[in-house]
């Protein structure tokens, strides 16, 4: 057994009295038995929570899974308590015979964790989540058990692209969605394998969507506008309701698209040829989702 002098360090001492807090008020097991669920003997657990052995990484990991005890809490004493974050880096054999969790995770899971904390802190705001007065919105914000690397990354990208929905109003709002369509575009054009019908969004998708985030900006000022922007003209008519379907949208962009010089100008706007314009207004062709956005904004519908 290392002395406390070579090891134990104040801060190695206040994780071990994290464990015998847990275990006495929080998980309310007998030593023994947390010990078994750990693979440590009770003298082994007796000598962490009395603060002579340090905490290792493999009874850590093991202890915030099994209970859903936040790492970071556990390594930093920073609330709340729970839940855990469902970070990827599990200890070895080796790094839980010699390592320090302190060390574990300093290394692996700081930056990781703090990047989740931040998502959730930005839902339900810091002092609700450092007081744990949150309910399963906060827990939806975590990628479902089981998530490979690839989908907990898209989970929060998600998160943090809805947040933003959530807090923009008026031009930087507009501008940040038209912006998300334009990188979804090419990012699909990169993908040179066409999808699997149902991976993405179909364009009437795109459609719904945009109408529910911006249907309730339709009449807010736009206060952020450029100075240079010429005011509303009093007189100027109504806009035109937000259209529900594609079919109804492109119903409107030909009735306008009579008009002289139209067709023209809706190729200017959208960055595409007379021929695309045809296309969608015949019925051959839909816009794709960018496109959508920007026949929208020449309807002026937001």
């Amino acid at each position: 057994m290392p002395l406390p002098n070579q090891l134990m360090t104040e801060r190695e001492r206040e994780i071990a009295g994290r464990v015998h807090h847990l275990r006495r008020a929080v998980i309310k097991w007998s030593q023994p038995d947390l010990a078994q669920e750990l693979g440590l003997t009770q003298n082994q657990l007796a000598s962490i929570e009395y603060q002579r052995a340090p905490l290792r990484p493999g009874p850590a990991s093991h202890l915030c899974q099994r209970f859903d005890i936040s790492q970071k809490w556990l390594a930093e004493g920073v609330p709340p308590i729970q839940p855990a974050y469902p970070v990827a880096a599990n200890p070895t054999a080796e790094d839980s015979a010699k390592t320090l969790f302190s060390a574990h995770y300093d290394r692996f899971l700081r930056r990781e964790i703090a990047g989740m904390e931040k998502i959730v802190i930005g839902l339900v705001g810091e002092a609700n989540f450092r007081a744990q007065n949150f309910d399963s919105a906060v827990f939806a914000s975590f990628p479902p058990p089981g998530s490979t690397p690839e989908q907990a990354a898209a989970h929060f990208v998600k998160k943090a692209v809805l947040l933003e929905f959530a807090t923009l109003t008026g031009r930087p709002l507009l501008h940040y969605a038209d912006t998300m369509l334009k990188a979804h575009e090419k990012f699909r054009a990169r993908q040179k394998a066409r999808p699997a019908p149902g991976s993405t969004p179909a364009t009437g998708d795109y459609l719904a969507t945009i109408m529910e985030l911006y249907q309730a900006h339709t009449q807010v000022p736009l206060d952020n506008a450029s100075p240079a922007a010429p005011a509303p003209v009093a007189s100027a008519a109504p806009k035109i309701k937000m259209p529900k379907t594609v079919t109804e949208l492109l119903a409107l962009v030909k009735a306008r698209a009579r008009e002289r010089g139209a067709k023209a100008a809706l190729a200017r706007h959208c960055g595409v040829s007379r021929q695309a314009v045809d296309q969608w207004l015949t019925g051959h062709a839909q816009p794709t989702a960018e496109t959508t956005f920007k026949l929208l904004t020449w309807l002026e519908v937001i």
